[in-house]
Parts: C-alpha cells; structure tokens; sequence
C-alpha cells in the first residue's frame, strides 16, 4: 500500500539518510540530448529569476515513485528503491557532484588570489554540500566508508561513482550506450551551467562563491518532485505510469526484464541466459516491443489486453511467482520454468518482428508460393490490418505451416471486404480472433479452418452484406492520390487479374488464382481509361464527374509504358492490346469508352468482387 506522498523540495529528498537505489538489473541511463537540454534550461530559467529578481519561483519535475526496502546491516536498514524517476534523480545527483568540483575550483581560485576567507568559505561549503546531497557514510569492517546516495543499476553503478567521486573520471565502456549518455549528462551540464560562472571575468572570487550558492539553492529549494512511498513493488510499478515523465519511463519491457531477473536471483545460469534473451527481446523501438507484448499477452490469454499498465497483467499470466526476500531467487524449478517462458517470448519476437514487417515467418519451402508469402504483405502493410497479430502469432506456435497460410488467405479477402470496404469496427472481429487463440492453443488439433470460416461468414451476413459491400466499393476505392489508397486500388485490381482465368471458367467454388507470378505493388502504376489530365479538346463532360471511380481504372505492369496516360481512349487501345495484364486487353475489346461502356465495367467489376470476396 501506498505509505506517502508528498511535494517535496529535491534538496530535502537527497538529503534525508536513506539511500535511493535503482533496481540491480532495470535499465541503464537513458536520458538523451533533448532531455539534457530541457533539465539545463529549466535549472538555467530558475537561476535567473533568482539572480535578476532576487525571488524564488519553485519548478515542478515530475514524480519519483519507490519501494521502501529493509536493508538489514546498513546505517538506517532501510533503502528507497527507485520503481520509477531513475533518470532526472541520477541527474540532479551529477549535477550536485559538479556544484562541489565548481566550489573546489573557487577555492583555488582564491588561494591564487590570496583570498583566505573565500577559500576557506568555499571548502566548508563543497564538503558540506558532499555531505548533505552526494554521500552518506557506512561502517564497513570497523570504518566508516563513503557510499553515494544514489546507487544506479548493475550495468551503470561502477561508472557512475567514479563519474561523480572517483579522482580519475572513468572512460564508457566500449558498447554500453548508458555510460555514453551519463559522460554527456556530466560535460553538457558542467560547460552550460557551471563554466559561465568559473570562467567569468568580471566576477571576482566572491561574487563567484555567491553565485554558486545562488544556484545551488535553485537546485536543492526551487526544483520539486512528487515523491510516492509504496511498500509493495507491484503497486509502485502500477503507479509509475500515471505521473508525468519529461524523460523516458520505464517500459513494459523493462519492468519485466527487471521483474524476472529478480526472480532468478541466485540461479545463475538461468539469469545470464534470461539476461541475453530479454536483450533480444527489447532490441528496437519500444512501441514495437510494446505490440509484441500485447500481441503475446493476447495470443495466450485470450483476452484483450490493457492499453496502459500491461506489465501488472502480463507478470500475472506468466510470472505470477511468490516474490523472494532481498539477495533470494525462486526454486531451480521454478527459475527453468522461468527460462523456458522467456526463450518461447524471444522466439516469438522474432516471429512477430517478420509478421509486423509483412515478411513471411516460416523458411523457404516449395510448398508454399511466392504469391502465397505475399498476401501476408498485403494483410499487414497494404490493408494495414494489425489486429490478427496475436491470432498469428498462435498458428504459428501450434499450427503448421499450411494452416498458417489458409488462415492469411481467408484473412485477406475477409479484411478487405469487411474492414476496408464495410468499413465495419474491429471489436465484433477482435472477440473471434481472440477466442481462437484460446482454442487453438488448448487444442490445435481439433483447428479447423472452416469453423473460422464459418464464424467470419456470419459477421459479414450481419455487418457486410453485398448491399453494403457493393454500394461501398465504389465510393471506398475513388482515387484520390493518397498513397494508401492508391494502394488499396493496386491490390484490388491486381487481385482480380490474378484470378482471371477462374473468373473466365465461371468463378465457381473456392477462388483459384493464378499463383505463378507476383505484382510488385510499388511497381505498379494506376491507369485511368479516360485521362486523370486531359487534354481540353479531348474533355468529355459526361465522364469527367466519373473518372477517379474505379471502374475507370486498371493499371500498368512495372515495365510497360504508361507514358501515353493522358491520351485519349482511342489512342491508347493498342497499348491495352499488347499489354501483359489481361483486364487491359479486355479494354482493347471496347469501341468506344463512353458513359455506358463505364457502366457497364462497374457491374463487371461488382459482379467479380461480390465472387472473389464472398464468406
């Protein structure tokens, strides 16, 4: 439960004798150059309203949420461990660490100026600064040893003392992008807020002092945090995402890795092996690694997932463990357990990451075509259809390849009518996917397509009949020279041609396309019968209302000519002759390309797509 919560001054929170301490294996420092930016001209903001017009203005920085920790053996046997504010508490910590280097430059300053008074004045305030906000003092084998109030991460901590205490500031190293971005933090803070000050030439030692101090109050009085006590780690996590965070907050992803590596504590083997998956996991924007999750959550749980607060949810489906004491792990069972859940994740990541980029998942076999493998690209990237994420990811953890395959072919022509064309919203169709998921994972055996078939059959029955899908094709595939609908047009009209001949042979049973070749869509070039452009003697004022529909519309493979677009239908008629694309020779066929002939080619094309659309 939550044990306090309070607006507090950042000097008053540092200061206190208990320690703050990110999670041994959370993330390392993240903050970039735009966050470096924003802390420095806030700070920046402040000194001058306190340097020009002698008043305080008190600057909020966002919230800070932690774990109250018994730490037996230590000073006060407690520690805050910090769930959420890892990023702007390890700043203000660096930038208390240059106000003492800054105090100590002005005592020597003033020895060289022979100005006793400032000099010792400026040694009394860097140690007590030293003392007030960067260390506090253990008893370690009978003596006292100085330990920062900030203890970062694994992957950062080493660094990060010597960063702010060590005599020699240490090098990043090689590869570990934290260490990179702390050495930023520290020079940028240091060149924009502390040498204008240092390196003054009008201000002579005193005047420096002062300004110093002036600006150290900036920092320890006028910067505040909303600082939340819990003492339940999940209830902190749960928390973290309801503050405003200038910086970037924890992830799913991270709370998770950190979660599980936790657990394992003292399963070494299993921890390091975690370790390098979760790295593979987490590899890539976090949006993305967010879709998974959600994607994986759904996939197995059957149920829709949280659009915030994932992390409660999806440690509960899968890690739902008893949190060990302190420096413990769960059993060695338990951490295989744990092992094998995470390297199922990190194969399915890699599977999602293909599916997400409309590439197919499974390696090359005969068996399945080209044609075959593209219309996954058409489902994801062309009909941006994203919602069957998880039930994809299902076929392809308990399914074949085969089914697999079947389960896209149905999808896309299903999407296209019931979606792109009806227009219909996805929760009625995200209740079907996700009840398959559950189905198929507790008996893939018993899967069989046609009951999703038949499932799907019924949606479009209630929602996209052919009323609705005839009435909207028309005016859902009007060309407007957006480049998503034009792509939509592309694999409307590729679509059919692929399947002329079975259109030809009389469109009966289950749509049989032709599978030898592949249209690549980016390729590929939109024709209008009568000119998108033309010329004003050739203007026909009947057409003119009618030429963006699509039934107006065909297109040129990737090499043929379409330079002649803007000529008249006369002219162009030996091109369609001796083009490749059949519904191009059809148009050949045509006397005279007039309003009648138009209509004509749009029941065509109704009469074409209520067949090959048909549930």
């Amino acid at each position: 439960m939550i044990k306090g919560t309070e607006n507090i001054p950042v000097g008053d929170l540092i200061s206190r004798r208990v320690p703050f301490v990110i999670p041994r294996y959370q993330r390392g420092y993240a903050w970039e150059k735009e966050e470096i930016a924003d802390f420095i001209g806030d700070i920046q903001a402040l000194y001058s309203i306190h340097l020009n017009h002698n008043k305080m203005k008190r600057h909020f920085f966002g919230g800070l949420v932690s774990v109250d920790q018994y730490v037996p053996n230590t000073v006060t046997g407690r520690a805050f461990e910090v769930v959420d504010g890892q990023q702007r508490l390890a700043t203000f910590m660096i930038t208390m660490a240059l106000m003492i280097d800054s105090l100590k430059s002005v005592a020597l300053q003033a020895e060289q100026a022979n100005n006793p008074d400032i000099q010792n004045a400026a040694v009394a305030h860097a140690e007590q600064t030293r003392k007030d906000f960067l260390i506090y003092q253990e008893v370690e084998q009978g003596q006292l040893k100085d330990r920062l109030r900030l203890r970062l991460s694994k992957v950062d901590h080493d660094f990060f003392e010597k960063l702010l205490i060590g005599e020699i500031k240490p090098k990043p190293k090689k590869g570990q992008d934290s260490h990179r971005k702390l050495r930023y933090a520290y020079r940028t803070i240091r060149k924009q807020i502390f040498e204008p000050i240092l390196e003054d030439k009008k201000l002579d030692v005193g005047e420096k002092l002062e300004r110093l101090l002036l600006l150290r109050t900036c920092i320890t009085d006028d910067c505040h945090v909303i600082f939340i006590v819990s003492d339940d780690k999940f209830e902190a996590y749960h928390l973290f995402t309801t503050l405003n965070d200038r910086g970037r907050n924890l992830s799913n992803g991270d709370l998770l890795r950190s979660t599980t590596l936790e657990l394992l504590e003292g399963n070494q083997k299993q921890q390091e092996r975690v370790e390098i998956l979760w790295h593979n996991i987490l590899a890539g924007r976090t949006s993305e690694v967010d879709k998974f999750l959600h994607s994986y959550y759904i996939s197995f749980s059957g149920m829709r997932a949280p659009k915030k607060d994932l992390f409660d949810d999806f440690r509960k489906e899968f890690f739902n463990y008893e949190i060990p004491p302190p420096n413990q792990g769960v059993s060695n069972t338990e951490a295989i357990e744990i092992e094998q859940k995470i390297c199922n994740m990190d194969k399915l990541s890699v599977v999602f990451k293909k599916i997400a980029d409309g590439e197919w998942p499974y390696d090359s076999t005969p068996t399945i075509s080209d044609w075959e493998r593209d219309r996954l690209y058409r489902l994801i990237k062309v009909l941006q259809h994203t919602l069957c994420y998880p039930l994809l990811l299902t076929a392809y953890d308990k399914l074949t390849e085969a089914d697999f395959n079947n389960l896209v072919l149905l999808l896309e022509r299903f999407v296209f009518r019931y979606i792109i064309i009806a227009g219909v919203h996805e929760s009625k169709l995200a209740d079907v996917y996700y009840r398959y998921c559950t189905n198929i994972r507790a008996n893939p055996t018993d899967y069989k397509i046609a009951d999703l078939e038949s499932d799907l059959r019924a949606l479009a029955r209630n929602d996209a009949p052919d009323s609705v899908f005839e009435t909207n094709l028309i005016t859902k595939l009007t060309y407007n020279g957006a480049s998503s609908q034009k792509r939509r047009i592309k694999h409307f009209l590729t679509t059919l041609e692929d399947h002329h001949t079975w259109f030809l042979n009389g469109a009966s049973g289950k749509p049989s396309p032709n599978k030898m070749s592949v249209w690549d869509l980016n390729q590929v070039t939109i024709e209008h019968i009568y000119p998108q452009k033309p010329k004003p003697e050739d203007i026909d004022l009947e057409l003119e209302p009618h030429k963006h529909e699509i039934a107006n519309l065909s297109f040129w493979a990737s090499r043929e000519n379409s330079a002649a677009r803007n000529d008249p239908f006369p002219s162009k008629k030996f091109r369609y002759e001796r083009s490749t694309v059949m519904m191009n020779q059809e148009l050949a066929d045509i006397p005279n390309w007039d309003l009648q002939a138009l209509e004509k080619r749009t029941q065509e094309l109704l009469k074409k797509a209520k067949k090959l659309f048909a549930m």
